[in-house]
């Protein structure tokens, strides 16, 4: 009882943040699943996959920073609620334009590019809006809240997507993304007028000083660079993944989200693990080794070919995975001052988001010239060096909790 009384979820802000985000990241696995599969159906083309996967992520990069800056300076919700109508319409395109006529690889492209645009400022303004919405005595729990919407919606979401996907069409479940995002706005609508931070004349509007309070600030610097090179060993994976489920599995849309739901069903059962792991003070140990889990778990995918097993592999990386973020966005907010976290976080977002191009772009030219277990299990490799390696850095292991 005492917990619950303490939870951020009795605070109305925050419980309308967090049932948004529920909804939206429910949305996302649809797209994430219907999306992908409806690219590879149409073109039969891992590189085509590839390209859309990069039409998201390239301008996430490019206009983070500028997303970042806005959200310092006006309500933070409302910058939300642009980004999820603007991005309703953008992915709501691509049914429309499939139920109305014949509909081309270039429609997509340019349809998740203009996603792609707007989805930072939801990204890096849930890190805003937090700390303005819960005393600095429930950020930790509150960031486990935040991450465990993700994993839910992983749990929830590719199952229903695949199976949706596989009767009703690819159209149909991009079409309940678009309303999730509707679903979304409206929420973020209904949060309370936050005061507005204070700015000395001193910091005046700009969306490159992120990148040197990054900087300046060792520990947020230090595991930046952890987060990149673990993404960039990552994102492989992605167009790696239904290539691997239809070619290799000989299985449907279907099998392809119950995959991904293991990995959901790891994630949501790793909430657990948040408080215990938020009371270790070496947090940079910690994240090393949840590198290094979670490459060890997903690297059977190059010998294992029964699909209940291979759920459980995706099981146990997203219990490895899932303290990661929340843990990871305390100790980074708690280092910022509270008026600069928008330009922090962007800029933070558009170094981790250069990981998405970069690592897409690998696995779409690897995916070429080797089979696309090859291509998963070298990913898992990846991650389990890059964890080795932070072990060995000395600025890594000097990574404390305040």
């Amino acid at each position: 009882m005492r917990a619950l009384r303490s939870s951020p979820l009795r605070r109305p802000d925050f419980l309308r943040l967090w049932i948004g985000l529920l909804i939206s990241y429910v949305g996302d696995q649809f797209t994430i699943i219907a999306l992908l599969w409806f690219v590879l159906k149409l073109t039969g083309s891992g590189l085509a996959i590839s390209t859309v996967l990069l039409a998201f992520a390239l301008p996430r990069a490019a206009v983070s920073p500028l997303w970042g800056a806005w959200l310092d300076r006006f309500p933070p919700q409302r910058v939300m609620a642009l980004d999820n109508l603007a991005r309703m319409a953008a992915i709501g395109g691509i049914p429309l334009i499939y139920w109305l006529g014949d509909i081309q690889l270039w429609h997509i492209i340019v349809l998740a590019a203009l996603s792609g645009l707007f989805a930072p400022a939801t990204e890096i303004g849930v890190r805003v809006l937090t700390p303005r919405i819960v005393p600095d005595s429930e950020l930790d729990q509150a960031n486990a809240l935040v991450f465990s919407s993700q994993q839910w919606s992983v749990l929830l979401g590719p199952a229903l997507a695949g199976l949706i996907t596989a009767t009703l069409g690819a159209p149909v479940a991009l079409a309940i993304d678009a309303l999730s995002f509707l679903a979304m706005a409206l929420l973020l609508a209904g949060i309370n007028a936050l005061p507005q931070l204070r700015h000395d004349g001193a910091h005046r509007f700009s969306f490159m000083r992120g990148f040197k309070t990054l900087w300046d600030i060792k520990p947020a610097r230090v595991l930046t660079a952890l987060l990149f090179v673990l993404a960039l060993s990552y994102f492989p994976l992605e167009p790696a993944l239904p290539l691997f489920t239809e070619r290799i599995l000989h299985a449907d849309a279907d099998a392809y989200g119950l995959i991904w739901t293991g990995f959901g069903i790891g994630a949501a059962i790793s909430f657990a693990l948040i408080g215990p792991l938020s009371r270790i003070r070496h947090a940079g140990i910690i994240a090393a080794l949840i590198a290094i889990a979670w490459g060890l778990s997903i690297f059977p995918v190059l010998f294992v070919r029964d699909l209940r097993i291979l759920m459980l592999c995706f099981g146990l990386g997203g219990l490895a995975w899932g303290p990661y973020i929340p843990m990871e966005s305390s100790i980074i907010q708690r280092l910022i001052p509270r008026e600069q976290l928008g330009e922090v976080f962007g800029a933070r977002s558009a170094i981790i988001n250069l990981t998405n191009p970069l690592g897409v772009l690998l696995g779409g030219a690897l995916l070429g010239v080797v089979s696309p277990e090859v291509v998963i299990a070298g990913s898992a490799l990846a991650c389990v060096f890059a964890g080795i390696l932070a072990l060995l850095s000395h600025d890594l292991r000097q990574v404390v909790r305040g």
